[in-house]
């Protein structure tokens, strides 16, 4: 009888790292995985369906909830799950709320921990916050760390885990944008999207993170306008349903050059993506995607966890600062595109993981 893994997840890029896992191990026959998802993100962890089906949807995010009020319901709430599932692992990914509460419930009821992407690090614990307070605790709670580069390896090793329970894997995101590019499937809303720029350049933005929204928000809005009209380039905005991020939406929505769109799927960013002259994101999921396929890209942030990109020369920090953005661009568009790399993995990350989760629990 195989041993029963949980795996836990609640917003989209926990489930776009997480589902190579998950095959790795099924088709590996490495353990039965349960699939328990918190809720954390429900419309776009939704997205996923029907490529990532849970096993147990807890929907524990209610409207208005501050983080503190989510993360005590959810650690709670997935002790319970992990009783009832009783793993002989349970697996987190990154640095979401979902991943730190997941990890202290699995840890509270005595059921090994192995973490997804360990070792990601900025300088400061504030920046940002709280997912640089998540992701180093995570690691004072887990068994197994799956280090996606070797800086993230090194910064574990730095903190005091022992070597043997880190493992360099590559990025798990890399195996599915792999993935994506191999799928011939049509995507109608990035086609959508294109139409009006037809075989033209475009810069591809994304905003979410916490630290962008409010007074910095301003910032972004009109360092994303500044570079679409100093370069005439027209920028595609896949707007984060994130009710605080609504004012992006209203400063920017008479601008000819700036084309918003509701949330979009994996599939359509990577179409778009792989078209796109720039990125100008906060995400880290863009940012290791775009360094791979070698598009410049400008860091809507102060400090990247991600600085293999920056030191390579393929990624600018910017933060929220109108001109400094403006001038990011300026220097990342004139550089133009790079060679593919494999900064952030080689595709084969997944595998990799299951063969050392398969290696510890024949131990």
């Amino acid at each position: 009888m195989l041993p029963t893994i949980a795996v836990i997840a609640g917003t989209r890029p926990e489930a776009l790292k997480l589902l190579p896992v998950i095959d790795a191990l099924r088709h590996g026959g490495v353990g039965a995985v349960r699939l328990i998802a918190s809720g954390q993100h429900q419309t776009l962890f939704d997205q996923m369906l029907p490529d990532i089906a849970p096993d147990m949807e807890l929907g524990l995010m209610q409207e208005g909830d501050p983080p503190g009020r989510f993360l005590a319901r959810a650690a709670a709430v997935l002790a319970e799950a992990l009783g009832h599932v009783d793993p002989a692992l349970a697996i987190v990914q990154g640095d979401t709320a979902t991943a730190y509460a997941g990890a202290l419930a699995a840890f509270r009821l005595g059921i090994p921990i192995a973490h997804v992407e360990a070792g990601l690090r900025t300088a400061s614990i504030a920046e940002p916050f709280p997912e640089e307070l998540f992701r180093r605790a995570i690691a004072r709670l887990a068994t197994l760390h799956f280090a996606p580069t070797p800086r993230a390896r090194d910064n574990l090793l730095a903190e005091g885990v022992a070597s043997g329970a880190v493992h360099l894997t590559g990025n798990t995101g890399i195996d599915r944008l792999m993935s994506a590019l191999e799928d011939p499937r049509p995507s109608p809303a990035a086609e959508a999207l294109l139409s009006g720029i037809g075989d033209g350049r475009f810069a591809l933005t994304t905003v979410h993170r916490r630290e962008n929204r409010g007074k910095a928000l301003e910032g972004v809005a009109r360092g994303i306008s500044k570079v679409a009209h100093a370069h005439a380039l027209p920028v595609i905005l896949p707007l984060h349903p994130a009710p605080d991020l609504q004012p992006l939406a209203d400063m920017l929505c008479g601008d000819p050059l700036i084309q918003l769109s509701a949330p979009i799927d994996h599939a359509a960013i990577v179409r778009l993506l792989v078209r796109a002259a720039l990125v100008v994101t906060d995400s880290g999921g863009l940012q290791e995607e775009a360094a791979t396929l070698g598009i410049p890209v400008v860091v809507l942030r102060t400090r990247t966890e991600r600085m293999e990109a920056v030191e390579d020369g393929r990624a600018m920090l910017a933060g929220s600062d109108p001109e400094a953005i403006l001038s990011a661009a300026g220097e990342m568009l004139e550089k133009g595109r790079f060679p593919r790399s494999t900064l952030f993995g080689d595709g084969a990350a997944a595998p990799r993981i299951a063969a050392r989760i398969a290696e510890w629990l024949r131990r």
